[in-house]
């Protein structure tokens, strides 16, 4: 049996990653009976005169990098240096996740949403740093984190600066070649814009599954970062071309000047089409229609191709609301507040009739299979409420309306109930956002509110 391996107080458990800069070992702190994470620096590194002022910016610039707390942000507990070889090493929060650059590897292509909701979390973190004068220098996919429950954590402030610091190297270069800034492949002097760039490579690469600057060979990448630009994603999907066109070339300008001057701006171009609503733009897609009529003929089949042939209004269902057993009373839930519309009555065309059919059909498989508003694709509501424009006074719409809003508050409950409170929060929030005065909702917001505040 080996001997156990322990550096200063903390027992070595095993490797978590190795890189250029050192090796990342799962530790034990016998102290707080905690398992940690320890990022060491190669001894190699700090050899010769480079290597001392290297050692001089850890010892400098770790005690401002170790004042972070953050969501996104793995904590950074202590520094130490080695006592045998002087080598620094940071004592880190262990985190339970996967890093980007894994499921790059492995093919895998997030949902354009989620990609935004990555990113935004991202520049949350950079938001944070850049306030405090804390520059990474080293956003890539293998430093972001991201955990089960679709948080995002940023890693490896390892050759993190201060923008004040005199101990910048004059034509240093630190970084991963394929996600650095053409600043950075120059050895110039270098501000928080530096990372909104690295930020836009990580973004155009989960937004296309490929390398915005690809190549093997240094040279070859700093010169397409340097000169070239990455060809648009290879789709069809005209918000994801429309995003690319205004935001990430944006993030991707060669001239600093030329980019987002804040993680805050680039968040909030990101967080625009995050909030995009698809029942804001009334010009129907000939592709939308087709997935639509898809997904009516394989849930709902024969049945509903002769309800909507036929022409019978078939209101859906209704719903008892009741809370879940161990959930304290929540006034004003039964009865939700109705959100019927006042309407005119009038004169559809066949088609128009047709179409309202098909869109009736479309919603009532949506309710059947729980999807109410996703933010992207078809859904309940939108298809009501495209009923409801050409139509106000379509009571099946109205009732329509007013069960997506039930069902939502049914939802939240249940997430209540299995103890996701954050999810049911975030469904809370939605909902409110479609229906302000609703009744259920409200009141559920306000007892989750009540016991976060308890807590």
């Amino acid at each position: 049996m080996s001997q156990q391996q322990y550096l200063g107080k903390y027992r070595i458990d095993g490797i978590l990653g190795e890189g250029g800069m050192g090796v990342v070992f799962q530790a034990f702190d016998p102290h707080i009976a905690r398992t940690v994470a320890i990022k060491t620096v190669h001894p190699e590194l700090l050899e010769g005169e480079l290597g001392r002022d290297l050692l001089e910016r850890f010892r400098h610039e770790a005690q401002a990098v170790g004042r972070l707390t953050h969501q996104n942000i793995v904590a950074i507990y202590e520094y130490e240096e080695d006592e045998k070889q002087g080598a620094p090493f940071f004592v880190m929060e262990y985190v339970e996740g996967r890093e980007l650059k894994d499921y790059l590897r492995e093919g895998t292509r997030f949902p354009f949403r989620q990609v935004l909701n990555i990113m935004s979390q991202v520049l949350d973190a950079l938001e944070y740093t850049h306030s405090l004068g804390i520059i990474h220098r080293d956003i890539k996919p293998a430093n972001i984190i991201l955990l089960s429950d679709g948080t995002v954590k940023i890693a490896d402030f390892g050759i993190a600066r201060l923008e004040s610091s005199d101990l910048t190297q004059t034509g240093g270069v630190l970084g991963t070649p394929n996600y650095m800034s053409p600043e950075q492949c120059l050895g110039q002097p270098v501000d928080a814009r530096t990372d909104l760039f690295s930020t836009g490579i990580v973004l155009y690469e989960l937004l296309t599954g490929n390398k915005a600057f690809p190549g093997d060979l240094s040279n070859t990448v700093i010169h397409r970062i340097i000169h070239d630009m990455p060809g648009k994603p290879d789709t069809s999907n005209a918000e994801v071309i429309r995003f690319f066109n205004t935001v990430v070339k944006k993030a991707l300008a060669k001239k600093p000047e030329k980019r987002f001057q804040s993680a805050t701006e680039f968040r909030n171009a990101i967080n625009g089409f995050k909030d995009r609503r698809r029942r804001t733009d009334k010009r129907p897609r000939f592709r939308l229609w087709m997935a639509i009529m898809a997904l009516a003929g394989f849930l709902i089949g024969e049945h509903a191709y002769q309800w909507y042939r036929e022409g019978r209004a078939v209101p859906p269902e209704p719903v008892e609301l009741s809370i879940p057993q161990g959930l304290p009373a929540v006034p004003g839930l039964a009865p939700p507040v109705a959100t019927q519309r006042q309407g005119t009555p009038v004169v559809l065309s066949q088609a128009e009739q047709e179409k309202v059919a098909r869109l009736l059909a479309v919603a009532r498989a949506h309710l059947m299979v729980g999807r109410l508003i996703l933010p992207q694709g078809s859904n309940a509501y939108d298809a009501y409420q495209l009923v409801l424009e050409m139509d106000p006074a379509n009571a099946v719409a109205q009732q329509g309306v007013e069960m997506v809003a039930n069902r939502l508050v049914e939802q939240s409950l249940q997430l209540w109930q299995a103890g996701e409170l954050e999810a049911a929060r975030g469904q809370i929030t939605r909902g409110l956002e479609l229906f302000p005065a609703h009744n259920g909702l409200l009141a559920l917001r306000q007892r989750l509110d009540a016991q976060s505040g308890t807590r």
